[in-house]
């Protein structure tokens, strides 16, 4: 049997705490709070580089075929600036809104998306214009629900999506993702529903 070609990622993956909640759709979920994640921790150097790496070669598959990176922060915000970096590409960062003075205020080219899963909210995201391509990034697809809405909400918008990018798919959701929306995803991991390393990348 060949080694797994992402070793410390596989550890931190089966290290990852779990917690139960309950999400914004009223629904448990069980969640790993993994080091690389929204709710991550120390993420050391040897695994930044492994993250880095295998997304960067990820990327680049995709090359001549895409305008720039979208980072749905915060999720993939670790890994994005490091990933366009290495590929010499453009980026841009959605946020969450958190409420608050700030978040009254629109600017001209912004635009919100309302998601739902386990974490719920609103992504805000600036200049993403109609007939850009991009690629989209983020940490993990489990339910799927916060991609599925972001990319329902890009097709509305009007931007062409070439790709989506993922550090670890959890189940098969992200196979509805390439089915439904005709959009390959990419990831380093794919775990099953318990959170067990099942496959290697896709």
């Amino acid at each position: 049997m060949s080694e797994r070609p992402y070793p410390l990622l596989a550890n931190a993956i089966h290290d990852a705490p779990r917690v139960k909640i309950i999400g914004s759709d009223g629904q448990p979920h069980e969640v790993q709070i993994f080091p690389f994640g929204e709710y991550g921790t120390i993420i050391r150097h040897g695994l930044i580089r492994e993250i880095s790496h295998g997304l960067s070669k990820k990327l680049k598959r995709w090359q001549g075929q895409f305008d720039y990176l979208v980072d749905l922060m915060p999720g993939g915000g670790r890994s994005g600036l490091i990933v366009a970096l290495d590929c010499g590409v453009y980026l841009t960062t959605g946020w969450v809104n958190r409420g608050g003075l700030l978040y009254k205020t629109m600017l001209d080219d912004e635009f919100r998306v309302k998601v739902g899963g386990p974490h719920g909210g609103e992504l805000c995201f600036r200049g993403i214009e109609a007939n850009d391509r991009v690629v989209i990034l983020d940490d993990v697809i489990a339910t799927g629900e916060t991609m599925k809405s972001v990319i329902r909400a890009f097709k509305e918008r009007g931007p062409i999506i070439a790709g989506v990018l993922t550090i670890v798919t959890k189940g098969d959701e992200y196979k509805r993702i390439e089915h439904d929306f005709d959009i390959p995803v990419a990831s380093l991991m794919n775990l099953d529903e318990r959170g067990k390393i099942i496959g290697r990348e896709n």
